[in-house]
């Protein structure tokens, strides 16, 4: 299932959500996609996800452009919300914060979770 953020908070980002393990649903970030947490800021929070992306960082998973901002180089999957920290750059519910991305579907433009309770 493509998902996207809600457009008029950020860039699109597009993503694939893996709804067939019921308690592990999983997240794909493509490359390219513009990660929002600022690696010097040591009070990012959650600081699992600040730790993560500096991880990330110092594998070359993720790169600074030009202009400041970390972009992946490679695929990468996790969480729901971990993917949407990685997005937002701050703690947030990855469940209340992809919305589905597949135009003439019934669910289009549905936040994943009212999608997984339906």
């Amino acid at each position: 299932m493509q998902v996207q953020t809600n457009p008029q908070t950020f860039p699109v980002q597009h993503a694939q959500f893996h709804p067939e393990a019921p308690r592990q649903q999983k997240m794909t970030l493509p490359v390219g996609t513009i990660l929002g947490i600022d690696i010097n800021d040591h009070h990012t929070h959650p600081q699992c996800n600040f730790n993560m992306v500096r991880e990330l960082v110092e594998g070359g998973i993720a790169i600074a452009a030009p202009n400041g901002d970390l972009t992946l180089t490679q695929l990468w999957t996790g969480s729901v919300s971990a993917s949407a920290v990685m997005v937002k750059g701050k703690g947030q519910n990855g469940w209340k914060f992809w919305r589905v991305d597949e135009p003439g579907t019934h669910f289009h433009g549905q936040l994943i979770d009212e999608v997984r309770n339906q």
